[in-house]
């Protein structure tokens, strides 16, 4: 179930290609572990010229139904890839997105990189361990435009229950929710064996403790223009 909720197992193999177990050799390879799309088929070939990723880790078989990664899993949250489908309600009035596909969803694409700290924690469902040591994850991202990228896919997509369908429900890792009275509790939508299960949940799993917009100039600024020698 974890592994669902996230789109990928701990070691990082992505459910889309490991779908019934984890795999650590696919998780190991940085170029397989993310080759593949949700609403086509993907044929990996070997590696060429033009090509240099050498996937012997077999087809990939679409999922448009979220039947192996549920659409509100974190990965297809936050990267719906191929996913396409009307606008959710929260920026449909924009009248530059009338509807959503791969083309506007690389618009909001950002490069970033999860840095956990802390020891793994020991606890399971059976038993629990409180051991009161400090660990979490930094987030890191570079993008071009905060309000576009960040801003754009946490507010229309995280933490929108409709997207990318009407009750997919909001994501169950990183997803927060307000309601009016004060309640935090949220939905999400799974499948299994065809059917439909609403799951609910009244605790935040990532609890946000600080963060920070940052200007960073580009390469070339920096090449050309901040690190390049005054006339004189």
């Amino acid at each position: 179930m974890g592994a669902k909720l996230v789109g990928r197992w701990q070691s990082g193999a992505p459910t889309m290609r490991a779908a019934s177990q984890d795999n650590r050799a696919l998780a190991a390879d940085d170029c397989a572990n993310n080759d593949f799309e949700f609403a086509t088929d993907i044929t990996p070939v070997p590696a060429t010229a033009a090509n240099q990723c050498d996937d012997t880790f077999g087809d990939v078989p679409a999922d448009p139904a979220g039947d192996i990664c549920p659409w509100a899993a974190h990965i297809r949250k936050s990267y719906p890839r191929d996913d396409s489908g009307p606008p959710p309600s929260s920026y449909q009035s924009q009248p530059t997105s009338p509807a959503f596909d791969e083309s506007d969803t690389q618009t909001h694409r950002l490069l970033r990189r999860g840095i956990p700290y802390g020891t793994s924690s020991t606890s399971t469902l059976e038993s629990p361990n409180e051991d009161g040591t400090d660990r979490g994850l930094l987030f890191l991202a570079y993008m071009t435009s905060i309000v576009d990228q960040f801003e754009f896919v946490t507010k229309n997509w995280v933490n929108t229950a409709d997207f990318k369908a009407a009750g997919a429900g909001i994501d169950p890792i990183l997803g927060q929710s307000n309601g009016a009275d004060g309640s935090r509790q949220r939905t999400f939508r799974v499948r299994s064996d065809g059917a439909d299960h609403d799951l609910q949940t009244d605790t935040d799993w990532v609890i946000p403790t600080g963060g920070g917009y940052f200007f960073a100039p580009s390469i070339d600024a920096i090449q050309h223009h901040l690190a390049s020698t005054p006339a004189t």
